[in-house]
C-alpha cells in the first residue's frame, strides 16, 4: 500500500463511536493460538521503551510482547512513515497481574483528586482510561490479549513527536479527536497545535492503515484482533485473541 505523507498527516481522524463495554464482551471470539513474540526483534525503526518496567512497577517486564499478527503489521506500518522515523513502543502485552497494579494505582490517584467518590463511582471513572482486570479467558482486557500497543513516533534525531500530551495522560487533551474537535468547532488553533495535529493523524492514518483501530480516548492506543477491534470494526470481525502468556523455548 502506497500513501503518501501528505496523506496521512492531512486526511483527518474520523468520529468514532463511544466506547461500550458491554458490546465489546459481546464480540465473539475465536481464539487462533498464535504465540506472544517479544518486539525487541523487530527492525531496528522499532524502539521498545517498556514504561511501566522503566517506572519500576513491581509485574513490569523488561520487554514488550505482541501477538505474531500485530509484530506484522508494526513491520507495515513502520514502512510507512517518513525515511529514520520510528515507531516507540511504551507497552504491549500485560500479565493479568500487572493490568491489576495499573487500575488499583489509578483508583488510588483518583481518590486523591476525587475524595467525595465513591468506590463504585471511582471504578467508573478509573475505566475510561485502564480496562478493569478480569480472570475470564475470553473477556480479559484488551492488553491481556497480546493484541494491544501504545506507542508514538519519533524523528530522526531520535525525539518523540509533538502529540499534545504525554503517554498515560489522563485529560480529555489525550483524547485521539480532541485536535480535530476543536477545527471543527471552528475553534482557532495555533502553528503549535496544527503541529500536534497533523502528528495525531501521522500515527492514526499510518496504524488504521495495516489493520489497527484506535481506542478514542489515548492517542497512543492501537488495537489488531482482540474483542475491542472486532467491536470498532462494525463489520462483523470476529475476535482472534483471547488472554495470552508468555511460552519460553528453548534451542
Amino acid at each position: 500500500m502506497t500513501i503518501s505523507l501528505n496523506q496521512l498527516t492531512e486526511t483527518p481522524i474520523p468520529e468514532q463511536k463511544p466506547v461500550d463495554w458491554d458490546n465489546i464482551r459481546d464480540q465473539d471470539l475465536v481464539e487462533c493460538h498464535e504465540d506472544l513474540v517479544p518486539a525487541s526483534l523487530m527492525p531496528n525503526r522499532i524502539l521498545v521503551r517498556p514504561q511501566y518496567f522503566i517506572q519500576k512497577l513491581r509485574s513490569a517486564l523488561s520487554e514488550c510482547y505482541v501477538r505474531q499478527g500485530v509484530l506484522n503489521r508494526l513491520v507495515e506500518a513502520v514502512k510507512m512513515l517518513p525515511d529514520n522515523n520510528k515507531l516507540v513502543l511504551f507497552d504491549s502485552w500485560r500479565s493479568l497481574e500487572l493490568q491489576q497494579e495499573l487500575f488499583d494505582r489509578f483508583r488510588t490517584e483518583l481518590a486523591a483528586v476525587h475524595p467525595n467518590l465513591s468506590y463504585d463511582q471511582l471504578t467508573k471513572k478509573a475505566m475510561c482510561f485502564v480496562a478493569l482486570p478480569v480472570a475470564n479467558s475470553e473477556n480479559v482486557s484488551p492488553h491481556i490479549t497480546g493484541g494491544s500497543v501504545d506507542l508514538s513516533i519519533a524523528d530522526s534525531n531520535g525525539n518523540l513527536l509533538d502529540m499534545g500530551t504525554g503517554f498515560d495522560d489522563t485529560t480529555t487533551r489525550s483524547y485521539t479527536r480532541f485536535y480535530e474537535e476543536l477545527t471543527e468547532q471552528k475553534i482557532q488553533i495555533t502553528e503549535k497545535e496544527q503541529k500536534i495535529l497533523n502528528n495525531r493523524r501521522l500515527l492514526y492514518n499510518t496504524m488504521t492503515s495495516v489493520g489497527f483501530s484506535n481506542y478514542p480516548n489515548e492517542w497512543w492506543h492501537y488495537d489488531f484482533g482482540n474483542k475491542i477491534w472486532a467491536w470498532s470494526k462494525s463489520n462483523g470481525s470476529v475476535a482472534r485473541y483471547g488472554q495470552a502468556s508468555i511460552k519460553f523455548r528453548w534451542a
